[in-house]
């Protein structure tokens, strides 16, 4: 995940190949770029989530542990997401 107005994540507008270390050995994928608001919400709500830091780094809150999801979507248009595919 990180910020749409940085501009690393532009390499990845159309997919692109590329090489992943995973448990030591190269794996080969293909990395897309997620950036519709509707389907990155629950990803980002689930990510936010397992790494509560993750809100704090992104200005999402989080009540009772959970993160908030109108905050969640109001904070997505600004975020963007790589998926890898193996």
């Amino acid at each position: 995940m990180s910020k749409r107005f940085r501009l690393w994540w532009h390499n990845f507008k159309d997919p692109a190949p590329v090489t992943l270390r995973l448990k030591g050995k190269d794996v080969q994928g293909t990395a897309t770029t997620l950036t519709n608001v509707d389907i990155l919400v629950p990803i980002i709500a689930r990510l936010v989530e397992e790494r509560p830091r993750e809100a704090e780094i992104y200005h999402i809150n989080m009540v009772n542990g959970k993160p908030d999801i109108n905050s969640v979507r109001e904070m997505a248009p600004e975020l963007i997401i790589i998926r890898i595919t193996l």
